[in-house]
């Protein structure tokens, strides 16, 4: 048998619409932390042991982990936008898929990079009824040269 393709129970608890709207808030919150550079708040959308897997890069266990990571990198973002592909989930997980595009720079680098690609995030209720991000995954679809 294949978890991956196994439906949930028939009787779980599909996302409410109260749910439906905080993950869509979710990622309207993510999306402006990003295009402020506000890496500390968009860790606090992280839960505590998030796992998050850059592309090229080694995973990054714990939110410290990818807060340390991310000041590290000088990284600099001038533009970010995030379309949302879908969300979905039952009771107390989900996950949403999106694509992205932004512009950015690196220390270092003579001009910024545009750039787009895929989002990949799985997002737990806390018990206070707050989502916060369990796993993060995401990719480009620029060609490496």
């Amino acid at each position: 048998m294949n978890p991956i393709a196994t439906a949930p129970p028939e009787d779980a608890t599909v996302l409410s619409p109260m749910d439906r709207t905080a993950i869509d808030t979710y990622l309207t919150r993510m999306e402006h932390l990003e295009k402020t550079n506000d890496w500390r708040s968009l860790a606090e959308l992280m839960a505590p042991g998030c796992v998050t897997m850059p592309p090229r890069r080694a995973t990054k266990e714990g939110r410290q982990a990818w807060l340390q990571w991310i000041e590290e990198m000088s990284f600099r973002v001038h533009d970010f936008s995030l379309i949302p592909q879908e969300f979905d989930g039952c009771g107390d997980f989900a996950f949403v898929r999106c694509n992205y595009r932004w512009n950015y720079s690196l220390e270092g680098r003579d001009h910024p990079v545009d750039d787009s690609g895929k989002f990949l995030g799985v997002l737990r209720k806390q018990p206070d009824g707050k989502w916060l991000a369990t796993h993060w995954m995401w990719n480009s679809d620029a060609k490496r040269t």
